[in-house]
């Protein structure tokens, strides 16, 4: 299959892909996607608020991180579609599964470095229904657990975190020119 071949499903670390992959499962793609995450929003909307019941989304631990095999979820989704199940029970099992997935894997990490602290951070956590369920679990397993508030959780939160650990660098070392640690470079997108 489509998602057992590493040349056409190749490995992301963000959960975007997953978002799309599954939205397209469920024929929300059809209509023109005009922004990302809109298929992912979509996705949201159509899940049924009342379904407890997840998905299995099962981690392996690597040498250095914990991969999630997305592959068996795809196979699952497929078989509910094809036995008729509802598509907002599926989308429900889908974000309850990435939620339990997310404890999990805090889980692991938590007993392996003893560290209850959690930073919930990216573009996915800009899905409500998401951080809902991740925060509810990640509390309910003793997490303490921060997310951004003022700043998106999003590429605009990675843009100021990078300015704030440049400002911070050249601070440091004033020597060190704005240059050396990739601020005020120009990028052009046009060839004039």
């Amino acid at each position: 299959s489509i998602a057992d071949n590493e040349r056409l499903s190749p490995k992301t670390s963000g959960a975007g892909r997953l978002f799309d992959a599954v939205a397209a499962l469920l024929g929300l793609s059809r209509d023109p996607v005009s922004y990302e995450g809109q298929a992912a929003i979509r996705l949201q909307t159509l899940a049924c608020p009342q379904t407890r019941d997840a998905y299995e989304l099962p981690g392996t631990q690597t040498e250095d991180m914990i991969v999630l095999n997305s592959a068996a979820l795809l196979r699952a989704i497929v078989r509910d579609l094809d036995s008729g199940v509802a598509r907002g029970i599926i989308a429900a099992r889908f974000h309850n599964a990435l939620a339990n997935a997310i404890v999990e894997t805090c889980r692991s990490i938590r007993e392996a470095e003893n560290v209850d602290i959690v930073a919930l951070s990216g573009g996915v956590f800009q899905n409500d229904l998401l951080l809902e369920k991740t925060l509810l679990r990640l509390a309910s397993a003793g997490f303490t657990v921060h997310r951004p508030i003022a700043a998106p959780p999003n590429d605009g939160g990675v843009a100021l975190g990078q300015a704030a650990i440049a400002l911070a660098r050249m601070e440091s070392d004033p020597e060190e020119s704005p240059s050396q640690i990739g601020v005020n470079q120009r990028v052009s997108c046009c060839p004039c």
